[in-house]
């Protein structure tokens, strides 16, 4: 299976070269349009085009269920060089029902993005339709921890409370922490797996992700970083458009541009009515503050 796999992608990477040098990837307003494809087709195509170009790639899927499966593949090919990009799944104005889930995995997104390296990301029209925080907001928004760096308990504890987490007996989801003796467990919105930090004296001596059923040890790190719900604890923070996050503009795949207007419009339009309907002391950012629209777009 594996030895078909490798085939496959080196076929599909010399039909590539053949078609487009590598220099394509890094001239600027180049449109290429794939037809023919089926079934899983489209993401070796997007794995042999990551083996020529250092760019990120986002891939708009139609919805949530095509950008999944094509999530899918793409991890089967490149591992954990593909990440995906969901809606938080609230509803516009109503912070009570986002999904922890959701918003864990876009924190993770907008961390690669950080990162500056090469990447596929796969997200669709509602996901991008809810504007994210500026690079530099969520930068100073994170708390990175270092192995043996100095670090005192109480200074943390008082951090994550400011940060909203919650002091629970034990983590189970993302924003929660707790105390046991010499150690201190994280679940970070920026991380899959809870972070068990152990101290040595007023320094960082381990740090430990870990399973929170079963509480054992998954792996050893040398740093992980602390951050907090992007969308309730600064949401009242400026944002932008998804593509303005890139520090370097990423190849960019769609389905259809016109579907993907289509709804970015009806989303935005869905804010622009719940925000008139809204009333009370509390101030809301605008409709154009939190969503993009398609003319934005």
């Amino acid at each position: 299976m594996e030895h078909s796999l490798a085939a496959i992608t080196e076929a599909w990477g010399q039909w590539l070269r053949q078609q487009l040098p590598a220099q394509t990837w890094a001239q600027k307003g180049v449109q290429i349009h794939i037809k023919g494809h089926t079934g899983s087709a489209l993401a070796f195509a997007m794995e042999a085009v990551a083996s020529q170009s250092q760019k990120p790639q986002l891939m708009v899927a139609q919805d949530r269920e095509e950008a999944a499966y094509l999530f899918n593949d793409l991890q089967a090919l490149v591992g954990n060089q593909a990440v995906f990009f969901p809606e938080s799944y609230r509803r516009a104005y109503d912070v009570e029902e986002t999904d922890n889930g959701n918003i864990m995995l876009r924190t993770e997104a907008l961390n690669l993005i950080g990162q500056g390296k090469a990447f596929i990301m796969v997200s669709y029209p509602e996901a991008l339709s809810e504007k994210v925080l500026a690079p530099q907001t969520l930068k100073s928004s994170r708390h990175t921890l270092r192995l043996g760096d100095p670090l005192d308990m109480d200074f943390l504890t008082d951090l994550l409370i400011e940060f909203d987490f919650e002091r629970e007996d034990f983590v189970y989801e993302p924003g929660q922490f707790a105390l046991r003796g010499g150690l201190m467990d994280v679940f970070s919105y920026a991380m899959d797996q809870p972070v068990r930090i152990e101290f040595d004296g007023d320094s960082i001596g381990s740090l430990r992700t870990f399973d929170p059923e079963s509480q054992l040890s998954t792996g050893s790190l040398s740093q992980a970083d602390l951050v907090p719900s992007i969308e309730r604890k600064l949401e009242h923070e400026s944002r932008i458009g998804l593509i303005d996050f890139f520090p370097v503009a990423p190849l960019l795949w769609t389905f259809s541009t016109e579907a993907l207007e289509e709804k970015l419009n009806s989303r935005f339009a869905e804010a622009q009515e719940r925000f008139d309907t809204l009333d009370g002391p509390v101030k809301r950012q605008q409709p154009d503050q939190l969503y993009l629209s398609a003319e934005a777009w």
